[in-house]
C-alpha cells in the first residue's frame, strides 16, 4: 500500500457525511431563517387572501412557487440533517435520520407540501383561497424552528 491509498469504504462514508447537515450548523440555521421568513409571509398573507378573496396575480403565483420550492427543499434537507439522540450524541446515520424524519415530521410536512403544490398547480381563486387556508397550518413548523433558538 502507498501512503496515498484510501479504502473505498472510507471514501464512501466521507462522501455520505458531506451531505449530512449538523442540526445547529450554519447552513441549517441559515435555511431555517429562510423558512421562518416564508412562514411569516404565510401568516401575514393567508388571512388577507381568505378574508377578501383576492384574485391571483403573477406576483402571487411567483411567491407561491417560491414557497412550494422552499418547503420541498426543506423536506429534502430535513432528511439530511443529523439530530441529537437520547444520549445527547449527534446521530449522523442516513438511515436513522430518514426513519426519524418519516416518523416525526413527514406526517405534517408531506400534506403541507402537497397543498403548496396544489396551490401552484391550480391557482384558481376558490382552490387558491382554501388551499392557502389549509397551508396556514404551517404554523406547526414554528415548533421546530423555535427548538433551534
Amino acid at each position: 500500500h502507498s501512503v496515498f491509498s484510501v479504502s473505498t469504504a472510507s471514501v464512501d462514508m466521507s462522501l455520505r457525511s458531506l451531505f449530512i447537515l449538523h442540526p445547529i450548523g450554519p447552513a441549517r440555521i441559515a435555511f431555517d431563517i429562510l423558512t421562518l421568513i416564508a412562514l411569516c409571509f404565510d401568516l401575514l398573507t393567508v388571512p388577507v387572501v381568505v378574508a377578501w378573496d383576492l384574485p391571483t396575480s403573477l406576483g402571487w403565483q411567483r411567491a407561491n412557487l417560491c414557497i412550494a420550492v422552499l418547503w420541498t427543499l426543506d423536506v429534502v434537507l430535513s432528511m439530511r440533517t443529523s439530530f441529537y439522540n437520547d444520549k445527547g450524541i449527534v446521530e449522523q446515520s442516513s438511515i436513522a435520520i430518514t426513519k426519524r424524519y418519516f416518523s416525526r415530521a413527514f406526517p405534517i410536512d408531506g400534506p403541507l407540501v402537497a397543498v403548496d403544490w396544489f396551490v401552484v398547480a391550480t391557482m384558481s381563486n376558490i382552490g387558491y383561497r382554501w388551499a392557502r387556508a389549509v397551508g396556514a397550518l404551517r404554523v406547526l413548523k414554528i415548533v421546530r424552528i423555535l427548538r433551534i433558538v
